[in-house]
């Protein structure tokens, strides 16, 4: 593996990070407000 590599994996794995937390933000928020009405 090269230093690129692990950068790229690492770079994947933050957006991946990022998508799924954004994720569960929109679906957290979406069961708050069901709950609240």
């Amino acid at each position: 593996m090269t230093i690129e590599d692990v950068m790229g994996s690492r770079e994947g794995i933050f957006q991946n990070f990022r998508r799924v937390s954004a994720f569960m933000a929109t679906t957290f928020v979406k069961n708050g407000v069901c709950a609240d009405q």
